[in-house]
């Protein structure tokens, strides 16, 4: 098993929820930096270099959206280019519009393509940032993905969401097989997480 401590690691909506929780357990596993994207409700995102032996680095503050791959590679390129390099990617980036799983027109054209650029092809965007970065690194690099149960099974709180975090989950050993011996990908498949969104989900099925 690879140690954490003095790796450079990045995580995308690492301020709340499972992206806070895995935020801590990188600064207890005593990692060297940690940067973190992440979407305020102003649009705004911010990228943040901590040193986790209790030194703050560099931050910036900067618009984006995870659903545009320029935006999104942009902010993970300024991360990689302040840390000099990374070590571990936890694409911790998600979308969905809570709505009735069985009704077809619950969401518009838009709304399923918002769907499938953020819970699939933010994760290409992330690993093509971060792989000339692990291909350089002597024990490689590590990308995270994290998908859902409704990945496994017809259900959550939507049809698109169920839909594209499947095709984001059969990504993930599309990227393993093709991308060398060098960039491990993985994916973590969490059931109801009772976040802010979580409560909603689990208050409207009550």
């Amino acid at each position: 098993m690879i140690s954490l401590k003095d790796k450079n690691v990045l995580i995308t909506r690492g301020s709340r929820g499972l992206g806070a929780a895995a935020a801590h357990a990188f600064r207890k596993g005593r990692c060297k930096h940690l940067g973190k994207l992440y979407q305020r409700r102003s649009q705004r995102r911010q990228c943040n270099s901590r040193n986790c032996r209790q030194a703050r680095g560099q931050g910036g503050y900067r618009k984006g959206r995870y659903w545009c791959r320029r935006e999104l590679r942009e902010d993970s390129d300024k991360c990689i280019a302040l840390f000099g390099s990374v070590d571990v990617i936890i694409s911790n980036v998600g979308w969905m519009k809570i709505s009735d799983f069985g009704d077809l027109n619950a969401l518009s054209e838009a709304e399923w393509d918002k769907c499938w650029a953020v819970n699939i092809k933010a994760n290409l965007h992330l690993l093509r940032a971060a792989s000339e970065s692990f291909n350089a690194n002597p024990d490689g690099g590590s990308f995270l993905i994290s998908s859902s149960t409704a990945a496994i099974t017809p259900s959550g709180s939507a049809m698109a969401y169920s839909v594209t975090k499947a095709a984001g989950l059969h990504l993930m050993p599309c990227l393993a097989q093709t991308q060398g011996l060098k960039i491990r990908v993985n994916a973590v498949l969490p059931g109801l997480l009772l976040t802010d969104l979580g409560e909603q989900v689990q208050g409207r099925e009550n």
